[in-house]
């Protein structure tokens, strides 16, 4: 009669578990027979024996269980490939006596526990079971698959989380196998169908509704309101989501088709995205082509009763046309639209851009509007696309705006020159500190004294006619006073002439009775015998300087002593350091002058703008300009805004070609097959090209003492 064995009496018992299982008794009997079948290992034989001579029944014998290893502390993103299999070959540092064991009777017995508590609704008894049972055999696959299992089961939402962490452990069962276990073993099949499974569960199901709210609206924020609209016809828990109210605190509408035709919108519909949508909680309205999307001006009028909240506004009439195509009869008229916005735009509004209307005579006494409710909180404006007709700067010069610290002034192509009294102007924004004005005319009856901002810090500036000096006509031409807080300076066009209207104003000082027989009149408080302020002083903070005229290249009778008699107040910002950031016509005229003052170790940004090859030799191209470069030690950003003319990639190839600290090139002279090679060789230097028209002007950052 053959011999009994203990591996015998195991399968025996195991048996019988497994028909209880089949048979549905998950009852305490099932998990006696299970815990019978785990006791007959000779690895718990010891524990078997010290329960017997401690008199302790079946039922009271502990199972060894490990508290120095948690495997769900371990993080799923950047972890090791074998970190559970790592975690459960660890020492045990808690005392509880555990060791491996590859019996597989040992690892049925602790398998059908866990399916035992599983069947018994006790999710988190079978957790530990699982991870106990890949502790005691990290080589084998049940423990993960036990493991992952109970994880779902005790998490009934079947977050995304517990879901990552599922397809995770599978990973990691798949390698620890492959790694140290059986290859060929049949469950790895079973666990590559799994992670398929959750992986396709995972494209199949709409995640977008068990996102956290805020990582929902973080993603759905980059989208535009267009698209949001497309969103919403996906699913009912797409549209619930995409109706989230902060989704729509920034509407954007905006003309994106190049035909002149309108395209009004369905009936009612921007009123049910102000009103439904948003529920009138819009913080910044973009709305470029009233007339393109058929939006009457009553429309409009009625938003802005709604709007409350609106901090920031953008609107124009025409979006996508020149300026001297704005006097054809569909555009909107610029004094009705105008004086709505003034009139209707609620008192929290910060900033706001108009342009794109089209202008009207109208008599010198039209009514402007009495009271602006936004003129006390206006931070920003922006006037775009001014005529000599235009009433806007009228409305702007009737009330004080005390908040306003940035105002863009922009004149289209108009037979009707438009003219500003900047000294009204400065009596209307005490605080304003960014000015813009780009062909405006400030003008006076009477003296052409400079008009001062205190606090000025950017300016901005062309004028029309600048040669015909400061006397236009029966008017003094009157510039803004370039104060000492001065840190960005922008002569975009014509600026050596301009510098030579300064350098006249700064020489003809008035006479002082006359002037203040003039102030008087105007209701300024006379100035005394030392009152006359120069238009220009020394600049000390001066951090960003834009000198631009086209004439320098070809006009013989500019005058460059005037950028001469300039650089002499810029000095002080040069010696100091403080400009950082320049941008020049490069002609060899303005080029020798900046040479004789420029501190080009400061120079962290230069730009050079139409400047021509003066060598005829196509191999010597640009040789002038790269060895000027090599003067700039520390220039990090360069742009190179050449004429075209044939071979200028080469100055590109001969700028790389340096050992320098460039990292970023500005360029719109790239073309054709040299592009590609450029853009290969400046890859190979770590070089950044950006194809623009210009570099983007610095921003002015607060100063410390601010």
């Amino acid at each position: 009669m053959p011999e009994v064995t203990t591996n015998d009496r195991q399968k025996v018992i195991l048996d019988q578990a497994r028909k209880l299982y089949r048979d549905g008794n998950c009852d305490n009997n099932l998990l006696t027979h299970t815990f019978k079948g785990l006791l007959r290992c000779p690895c718990t034989r010891d524990v078997m024996v010290q329960s017997k001579k401690l008199g302790l029944s079946l039922k009271e014998i502990p199972i060894p269980r490990c508290h120095c290893k948690d495997f769900e502390s371990l993080p799923i993103w950047g972890s090791h490939r074998l970190a559970l299999y790592k975690m459960a070959k660890r020492p045990c540092t808690c005392g509880s006596g555990l060791f491996h064991c590859n019996s597989q009777g040992h690892l049925a017995a602790l398998e059908g526990m866990i399916a035992t508590y599983e069947k018994l609704d006790s999710p988190v008894k079978a957790r530990e079971h699982a991870s106990l049972l890949i502790i005691i055999s990290p080589r084998a696959p049940e423990g993960y698959l036990r493991f992952a299992k109970a994880l779902r089961l005790c998490d009934t939402a079947q977050s995304p989380d517990t879901t990552a962490r599922c397809r995770w452990i599978y990973r990691q069962a798949i390698e620890s196998v492959q790694a140290y276990g059986n290859k060929d073993h049949d469950k790895l099949k079973s666990l590559a169908n799994k992670l398929s499974q959750v992986l396709a569960g995972l494209l199949r199901r709409d995640i977008i509704g068990s996102l956290p709210v805020e990582l929902r609206n973080m993603i759905l924020g980059n989208l535009s309101n267009a698209d949001l609209c497309r969103c919403m016809r996906v699913s009912k828990s797409w549209k619930g989501v995409c109706l989230d109210q902060t989704l729509w605190k920034h509407l954007t509408i905006v003309k994106n088709w190049s035909a002149a035709k309108p395209r009004p919108l369905r009936k009612r519909a921007f009123n049910n995205i102000i009103t439904k949508r948003a529920q009138a909680n819009v913080k910044s309205l973009t709305l470029w082509g009233v007339h393109d999307f058929g939006i009457s001006l009553e429309t409009f009028k009625a938003t802005l009763k709604v709007l409350d909240r609106l901090e920031f506004l953008s609107l124009k009439g025409t979006n996508g046309v020149d300026g001297t195509d704005l006097d054809f009869p569909g555009a909107p008229p610029c004094h009705e639209w105008s004086k709505s916005v003034f009139e209707g735009a609620p008192p929290c509004l910060k900033t706001l851009r108009l342009g794109g209307f089209r202008t009207m005579d109208l008599p010198p006494d039209w009514p402007v509007p009495s009271r602006i409710p936004m003129a006390q909180s206006l931070e920003e404006l922006s006037l775009g696309q001014l005529t000599g007709r235009s009433v806007t700067p009228r409305m702007l010069l009737s009330t004080v705006w005390p908040k306003l610290t940035k105002l863009r002034m922009v004149r289209t192509k108009d037979h009707f020159p438009l003219r500003v009294d900047l000294e009204l102007l400065a009596k209307a924004t005490p605080s304003l500190r960014d000015l813009c004005i780009r062909d405006p005319l400030g003008c006076s009856k009477a003296f052409s004294m400079p008009v001062s901002w205190e606090n000025l810090e950017r300016l901005e500036l062309t004028m029309q006619s600048p040669n015909d000096g400061v006397h236009l006509g029966d008017d003094v031409l009157i510039l803004p006073k370039l104060p000492p807080t001065t840190r960005s300076l922008v002569f975009p066009r014509n600026a050596i002439s301009l510098l030579g209207a300064y350098r006249q104003l700064a020489q003809e000082e008035p006479d002082i009775i006359q002037y203040n027989a003039f102030l008087t009149q105007l209701g300024h408080p006379p100035v005394s015998d030392t009152g006359f302020q120069p238009p220009v002083t020394e600049l000390e903070r001066l951090e960003h300087l834009c000198v631009k005229d086209l004439g320098a290249l070809y006009d013989r009778h500019i005058n460059f002593d005037h950028l001469s008699w300039f650089l002499e107040f810029v000095k002080p910002s040069m010696t100091n350091g403080s400009l950082a950031s320049l941008a020049i016509t490069f002609c060899p005229e303005i080029r020798f002058m900046f040479d004789k003052v420029l501190n080009k170790k400061a120079i962290h940004t230069l730009s050079c703008f139409s400047f021509t090859e003066q060598s005829t030799v196509v191999s010597q191209c640009g040789d002038t300009f790269v060895h000027w470069l090599e003067g700039f030690p520390y220039l990090t950003t360069l742009g190179v805004f050449p004429q075209k003319f044939e071979g200028c990639w080469m100055l590109l190839s001969k700028i790389l070609a340096k050992d320098t600290r460039i990292k970023t090139i500005y360029t719109n002279i790239l073309t054709g097959v040299w592009r590609d090679w450029i853009l290969d060789r400046a890859r190979e230097k770590s070089v950044e090209i950006i194809e623009a028209d210009c570099i983007p002007e610095p921003v002015l950052q607060p100063l410390e003492s601010e």
